[in-house]
């Protein structure tokens, strides 16, 4: 009979902490999990030192002019005249230096409503 007794409280005992930590604990937990969104910032992959040769061989870079498909791509054939000599030219200078890769950031912001809502609902409560 002592035996059953203990058991009924140690059994009274877990239900009561599982219910606590699934009334109280777990959604706090949530709650505040999803009041915050963790976002990897500053990312760049590494770029190799390339010349406008191997740019134009490995498709990085195109001739201006080339294909009318590019040329609509572009915008009016006016703008485009304009800017692609620009960004040939802007290519070139940026794989001219080769750069290492930059790795991503950490960054913790509070979440916007919609996002909180959403990891609610997402999380079961």
């Amino acid at each position: 009979m002592k035996k059953l007794k203990t058991l009924l409280i140690a059994l009274g005992v877990l239900v009561f902490v599982f219910m606590f930590y699934w009334v109280m604990v777990r959604p706090s937990r949530i709650k505040h999990n999803c009041s915050w969104v963790k976002e990897m910032v500053g990312y760049e992959p590494a770029k190799p030192a390339m010349t406008e040769a191997e740019l134009l061989k490995n498709g990085i870079l195109k001739k201006c002019g080339e294909s009318v498909a590019e040329r609509l791509i572009g915008g009016i054939e006016g703008y485009y005249q304009q800017t692609c000599p620009k960004r040939y030219q802007d290519t070139i200078e940026a794989y001219k230096v080769s750069r290492a890769e930059v790795p991503a950031k950490e960054s913790w912001r509070k979440s916007s409503d919609i996002e909180y809502k959403f990891c609610l609902r997402d999380k079961g409560l």
